[in-house]
């Protein structure tokens, strides 16, 4: 077996596993295959559409599992399953179901937990392999998200005093706005504000995917501003996760958004 096909081994029996409700496992085979992509895993911490979702590539493995989506669904559809299992197996129909599950049904509680730990896991892990720069971003925004998530806080404050791609503040939402891509620029530059090269690519890739498909400028700038915020500077700050913010506006470069923090925090 050559490694390449050990690797497409590795990444589908970690889907599966993940379906399986058994998350430390999948994400151990995850992180053996070599061919695996961050990106895949996007989709089961923030709902589509994201800053990411051109980045995870479609019906790869969904020939043996369902399309992948939030570690919440993936849960609750887990834990109907062993329900029904449970009950055919009070009938005397055997399932696929592992017996583990059917003599003591994990908690919903647990098994998300099971799911965000390990899943901080598998970005932990990325964060030390080349990738792209988006992809880096989407490594290190999620984590955030995760460890937020577990209340991680010493985590939250360690990733965000270092070296890191997390999105602070996404202009492109700002720009949704202005509905029409060309003003995008001139109406940053104004402002004193610079757009990333990857806030450009992702608009040029979106808006005419989204146009195809029939969307008015107006649907657009709908669709795309109701979807989760993948940005962290509103999320830290309703949060109340300031010391963690006030790392990330340092790290950026942003001092005075850093400082009035400080101020605040005494």
């Amino acid at each position: 077996m050559t490694r390449e096909t050990l690797s497409f081994v590795h990444a589908q029996v970690g889907f599966l596993l993940l379906f399986d409700l058994r998350f430390e496992e999948a994400v151990g085979h995850v992180l053996l295959s070599e061919t695996m992509e961050p990106s895949e895993l996007f989709p089961f911490i923030m709902r589509d559409p994201n800053r990411w979702s051109l980045l995870v590539p479609r019906n790869r493995y969904w020939g043996l599992h369902p399309p992948p989506s939030l570690l919440e669904k993936v849960v609750d559809d887990g834990l109907t399953g062993i329900q029904r299992a449970i009950f055919l197996k009070k009938a005397g129909v055997e399932t696929a179901v592992d017996d583990e599950f059917l003599q003591n049904p994990p908690s919903r509680a647990d098994l998300l937990e099971s799911a965000i730990k390990n899943m901080t896991r598998f970005l932990e892990a990325s964060r030390h392999k080349d990738l792209a720069p988006l992809v880096c971003e989407g490594v290190d925004t999620l984590l955030m998200y995760l460890y937020r998530a577990l209340n991680c806080v010493d985590d939250m404050e360690r990733l965000a005093s270092s070296d890191n791609s997390c999105i602070v503040v996404c202009l492109y939402n700002l720009a949704l706005s202005c509905l029409i891509y060309d003003f995008l620029v001139p109406f940053f530059v104004v402002r004193g504000a610079k757009c990333s090269s990857c806030d450009h690519l992702l608009m040029n890739a979106m808006m005419p995917a989204y146009l195809l498909k029939g969307f008015s400028w107006i649907s657009i700038a709908i669709k795309l501003k109701g979807t989760v915020q993948e940005e962290l500077e509103s999320l830290l700050s309703e949060s109340g996760h300031l010391r963690a913010l006030a790392f990330l506006y340092a790290s950026k470069g942003m001092s005075s958004k850093s400082l009035s923090i400080w101020r605040v925090l005494g």
